[in-house]
C-alpha cells in the first residue's frame, strides 16, 4: 500500500491489525506513525488502550502479549513499537501475525532497514490483512513534484522553479523539507501561489548562504557556488550586506597575500603570522591557494576595495545596485 491508501484508510476508520512501516525515508513512517498515536483513539481512551514501546527496551513476547490484551471501554486498542529495528528478535513475532487481535492495531516503526519480503513474518501479516509500508528515499529529481503536492495538500500551490530551489537550498530530507514549509505556510493566504521570492525571503537557508561558505567557494573556484549564493544574497540583502562581505572577503584575501609568503615555513609561524587559532582555520587558505597566485590575490584585494568605494557611493554614477555590484565582483574575483 502507498502512503496515501494508508493515510485515507485510517481516515475512514478502517483500521488493519498489524503496520508494518519499513524503509529509509523516515518522513513517511513518522508521519503515520504520529497520526496512529495521535488520531484513532480518543483522548479519554488514550490512558489505558495507547501503549508506546521501543524496540531496544522490549522483545517480541511482550509486545505479543501486549497486543493479546482487550481493550478496555474502547473499539480498539493501540500498541506502538517505535525504533523497531531494534527488536533483537522481530522475526519471532510471526507468531503472534499468524493470529493477531482484530481490536488491536500493532504499529511496528522500522527504520532504515526492511524485512525480507519472504520471511515468515512478512508472510504472515500480508496474509492475515496487514499492512507492509515500504519507505522509499525518494530521487533528489522526485522531490519537486512532492512538494507541490504537499502545497496542494494545505491549499496552496508552487511554481516549479520555487520547488527546485527548496530542493537546492535544503536538499533531500522530507522532514526538513517539510518543516521549512509549514513555517512558509504561516505566512500564506489560501490559494496563494508559491514563488521564487516567497522561498527567499521566508526559508532559513543561512547555514548554507554565508560568507564563510562564499568564501570556500570562491576558494575552489566553485563558479556555480558561488552564483547561486549571489543570488540568495541579492534576493535576501539583511544575509549579507554587499559592505559587510566586502569587509570579510578582504580580511580573506588578506590572510591569503600572507600565507603566500609563509605557506613554507613550521605550522605554528603560519598560524602566528596570519592570526588564526587553529590548523583547520588553515582549510580554504591552502585551497585558494592553488587558485589564486600572489599576483591574482593583490588584484583581488584592489577589486575589493574599489568595490568597497562603488558601494559607498564613490565611483558609481550609474548608481548600481548593491546586488548588481556585488554579482560583478564575484564574477571578477572568480576570472581574475
Amino acid at each position: 500500500m502507498t502512503f496515501e491508501e494508508i493515510r485515507r484508510e485510517l481516515r475512514n476508520k478502517q483500521y488493519r491489525p498489524i503496520y508494518l512501516l519499513q524503509g529509509e525515508e523516515t518522513f513517511f513512517i513518522d508521519r503515520l506513525v504520529f497520526y496512529l498515536e495521535n488520531e484513532v483513539l480518543a483522548d479519554a481512551d488514550k490512558e489505558f488502550n495507547l501503549m508506546v514501546l521501543y524496540g531496544k527496551d522490549t522483545d517480541a513476547e511482550t509486545i505479543g502479549s501486549t497486543a493479546r490484551r482487550y481493550p478496555m471501554m474502547a473499539s480498539h486498542q493501540v500498541v506502538i513499537v517505535k525504533e523497531a529495528q531494534q527488536l533483537p528478535d522481530i522475526e519471532k513475532l510471526e507468531k503472534y501475525a499468524q493470529n493477531p487481535m482484530p481490536t488491536t492495531l500493532l504499529v511496528l516503526a522500522y527504520k532504515g532497514k526492511k524485512v525480507r519480503s519472504n520471511s515468515k513474518l512478512a508472510q504472515a501479516i500480508v496474509h492475515h490483512k496487514g499492512v507492509i509500508f515500504d519507505a522509499k528515499k525518494f530521487y533528489e529529481s522526485q522531490i519537486p513534484d512532492w512538494i507541490k503536492k504537499y502545497m496542494q495538500a494545505h491549499h496552496c500551490q508552487i511554481e516549479h522553479e520555487a520547488a527546485a530551489l527548496l530542493v537546492e537550498y535544503l536538499g533531500n530530507d522530507l522532514g526538513h523539507i517539510a518543516n521549512e514549509l509549514d513555517k512558509l505556510l504561516l505566512n500564506m493566504t489560501p490559494n496563494t501561489t508559491v514563488n521564487k521570492q516567497h522561498v527567499a525571503e521566508n526559508i532559513g537557508v543561512s547555514k548554507e548562504y554565508n560568507v564563510f561558505e562564499l568564501q570556500d567557494a570562491l576558494a575552489n573556484r566553485q563558479t556555480v557556488r558561488v552564483f547561486k549564493m549571489a543570488d540568495y544574497f541579492s534576493a535576501n540583502p539583511k544575509a549579507g550586506p554587499l559592505v559587510l562581505l566586502i569587509a570579510s572577503l578582504y580580511r580573506f584575501f588578506s590572510k591569503l597575500y600572507i600565507y603566500h609568503h609563509v605557506m613554507r615555513q613550521p605550522e605554528p609561524q603560519i598560524l602566528k603570522a596570519m592570526g588564526l587559532s587553529s590548523a583547520w582555520a588553515l582549510k580554504d587558505y591552502k585551497a585558494a591557494v592553488k587558485n589564486f597566485s600572489p599576483d591574482k590575490t593583490r588584484k583581488a584585494l584592489e577589486l575589493l576595495y574599489t568595490y568597497d568605494l562603488k558601494s559607498k557611493g564613490y565611483n558609481n554614477a550609474h548608481g548600481t545596485t548593491d546586488a548588481d555590484l556585488m554579482k560583478e565582483l564575484l564574477l571578477q574575483l572568480l576570472y581574475t
